[in-house]
């Protein structure tokens, strides 16, 4: 009996959730949005661009989903950010959220329940309460608080910490002296510049701060890991830049990026481009794929800036997230150059609830890495620079 009560109970559940896309697929996707008791109807767009387009100008008191859309979109956790970033402190953000009729065998079409909740209390869950939820059979209702201190929503965009790993040889000297230069002309009100190499560099770079690495010389494997999370340790500003020294900026880099992000961001994969074309991409935008474990088979895919996925991982070359968020989630410093501690940190990020977002205005250039020119190129014909079909 308890098999065939299985198979009703399958078939019903598959029936419902069928008929849910089927007809959701029809619809439209709004927010209603409430700002000083004035609501506004707002369509939502399932990519990555929509927020800084259409929402970023205005904070709401309230804001209700609506059309089962959290169900059918492949960007979840950005949404379920976004929307915390839009509204007010104590304020309220509504979901309907479609639920299969039996959760054990149904749902299979669409995100169960569980995996919902899952990502709600990792994505957003240090920064709402959840008040209130109303379940039946065919919907959850949720009703979230933010909270009134939010860190993610207080960090400012005018403080900034840069870090810069060093060899101490004779290129990476010269390539410092150019990363200092280029930083001092960005506009930023507030900054330090910290260095990781070797003590000698005192003597050559009086103006910025070095952490000495001179106890780290022994090791055979370059303590890569080790570096980062001491400029991690040492930071003072809220914002965290940390690179190699083969990476350098643009002029408009820091005005594109507070533009982009007003400051509301967790972590940020900006536009990579090879330094002596600076047109072609240069594995700024990557999704791992395969299995680590069937090495054969594993390999990054650089993507679309309008697509995103749970398989993203930040290459290296730069990071740039919030400080207190680099402290939570340190660097694998078992892990040294070369042994996969990139993938390994962008992982724990995202297992961890962070977002990893990419920027479409905001350049970086590189002088070396580990592709091929000939790759380059055809890359970039088939990923245009900026990224025009979005």
């Amino acid at each position: 009996m308890f098999f065939l009560k299985k198979i009703y109970l399958n078939s019903k559940s598959f029936y419902f959730d069928f008929f849910f896309i089927c007809k959701s697929k029809t619809q439209a996707s709004f927010a209603i949005c409430v700002n000083d008791q004035v609501k506004t109807k707002l369509k939502l767009l399932n990519n990555l661009r929509q927020y800084i387009d259409n929402f970023s100008i205005n904070y709401y008191d309230e804001i209700t989903l609506q059309n089962g859309f959290l169900e059918k979109s492949k960007f979840l956790r950005l949404h379920l950010k976004e929307l915390v970033y839009l509204l007010k402190p104590g304020g309220i953000l509504n979901i309907e959220y479609y639920n299969s009729y039996n959760d054990y065998v149904g749902g299979q079409l669409i995100r169960p329940y569980s995996f919902f909740m899952n990502e709600l209390s990792l994505s957003i869950g240090n920064y709402v309460n959840v008040t209130s939820i109303d379940r039946d059979n065919k919907t959850t209702r949720i009703l979230i608080q933010k909270n009134e201190n939010t860190p993610i929503i207080n960090c400012n965009a005018d403080d900034w910490t840069f870090g810069i790993i060093s060899n101490g040889s004779q290129d990476s000297i010269k390539n410092i002296f150019r990363i200092i230069s280029e930083i001092k002309t960005l506009g930023i009100k507030n900054f330090e510049i910290v260095i990781c190499g070797p003590s000698l560099l005192k003597n050559i770079f009086q103006e910025v701060v070095i952490i000495s690495d001179d106890d780290l010389k022994s090791q055979l494997r370059p303590p890569i890991s080790i570096k980062k999370n001491r400029i991690i340790d040492y930071a003072n500003f809220q914002n965290l830049v940390i690179q190699h020294d083969r990476v350098f900026y643009s002029s408009d880099w820091f005005t594109n990026l507070k533009s982009e992000t007003n400051g509301k961001f967790e972590f940020l994969s900006p536009i990579i481009l090879d330094d002596k074309t600076k047109k072609n991409r240069i594995l700024d935008w990557v999704s791992f794929k395969g299995n680590l474990t069937e090495y054969t088979s594993s390999f990054g895919n650089l993507i679309s800036r309008r697509k995103w996925t749970e398989d993203i991982y930040i290459d290296g070359g730069i990071f740039i997230g919030k400080t207190y968020l680099f402290r939570e989630n340190k660097m694998n410093e078992k892990l040294h150059w070369g042994e996969a501690e990139d993938y390994h940190f962008s992982r724990s990020l995202t297992l961890n609830g962070i977002l990893i977002k990419p920027l479409f205005s905001v350049k970086c250039y590189t002088l070396t890495h580990r592709n091929k020119p000939t790759l380059l190129l055809k890359l970039s014909k088939i990923f245009k620079l900026n990224d025009k079909q979005n």
